[in-house]
């Protein structure tokens, strides 16, 4: 009892959620907190205990925090529909098989840069996507532990 207790603790001290993410089907809403603008649904279940399985959209809305001046791409991977807006710009949109195309090099100053990620799933409810990003004259970074490197850190947006 005890280990599950420090246990349960230990995670709850050291987990960050830090993109809130909307997910919508017809009429109905279920919003938590992600780390990183990722998903994995296969087809038959639902994209969260809250939803019924079949077709569903996602948003993620947050902020880049910028220590230093960066120039950045950004890029998808999965299937359905994907668009990536940076500072209220739209940046990048692919549909289909994603992951072909990139983002043109974006020149971010520090501060904060608010960051929306929008995904739309297949007509049979599957999903499968990812965010990466791209320091310029480095390959993408496909990291599981953390979608930015340790000067950019993702912050929750105060807005829905």
């Amino acid at each position: 009892m005890f280990r599950f207790v420090f246990l349960t603790i230990g995670l709850l001290a050291t987990a960050r959620a830090e993109l809130a993410a909307t997910f919508t089907q017809g009429g109905e809403t279920d919003v938590r907190l992600d780390r990183m603008a990722a998903l994995s649904v296969p087809a038959g279940q639902p994209p969260t205990p809250f939803l019924d399985a079949g077709k569903f959209e996602v948003a993620w809305k947050g902020s880049i925090e910028l220590k230093e001046r960066k120039r950045l791409y950004f890029s998808f991977e999965g299937n359905g529909k994907a668009a990536l807006a940076v500072g209220g710009e739209e940046v990048l949109v692919e549909e289909g098989t994603l992951g072909a195309a990139k983002s043109k090099r974006l020149r971010l100053n520090p501060g904060l840069h608010e960051i929306i990620v929008s995904y739309n799933s297949a007509e049979d409810g599957s999903g499968s996507f990812r965010l990466y990003w791209e320091e310029e004259g480095c390959r993408a970074k496909r990291s599981r532990q953390r979608l930015f490197p340790p000067n950019l850190a993702m912050k929750r947006s105060s807005a829905n």
